[in-house]
């Protein structure tokens, strides 16, 4: 993220810059699930669950340039159905819905997250922190369900 310049936009709150942040972050929070999605044997994307609570999850994601257009959007489908589709060793799913919180103003993420499937709930004013222009913003909220 840092070397292809895109830590800024996945931490649109400033929160991680850089790569001991980034590490910190799994460290030192149990509540962050990483998982590193490789392509052809190389890593393409990288994607971490948190708020894991009532069968629900939120998902997160970072996709490298490799994968960027509509290799990306094969990266991020198969994706969602891996969380939505884990399993415990009683075979109950983990995740019933994976919600999402991405800020208004990335457009392309926010389509990206629409041709992954995942619906559009809405939008709620200034619940992101913008720290590049040190305001909030609004974000929007996003879910996919197994059924869907």
């Amino acid at each position: 993220m840092v070397e292809e310049g895109t830590a800024n936009r996945v931490f649109f709150d400033g929160s991680v810059n850089n790569e001991e942040a980034f590490l910190n972050m799994f460290k030192h929070n149990p509540e962050n699930h990483l998982f590193v999605i490789k392509t052809d044997g190389e890593p393409a994307a990288i994607a971490w669950l948190n708020g894991v609570r009532n069968y629900t999850a939120t998902a997160h994601f970072c996709l490298f340039k490799m994968v960027w257009g509509k290799k990306g959007i094969e990266v991020g489908k198969r994706a969602i159905q891996f969380f939505l589709n884990m399993k415990d060793w009683d075979g109950r799913y983990y995740h019933d819905v994976i919600t999402g919180l991405t800020p208004s103003c990335n457009r392309l993420a926010v389509r990206w997250i629409q041709k992954i499937g995942m619906k559009i709930l809405g939008e709620i004013p200034n619940v992101i922190w913008d720290a590049e222009n040190q305001e909030s913003v609004p974000g929007v909220i996003s879910y996919i369900t197994r059924e869907a």
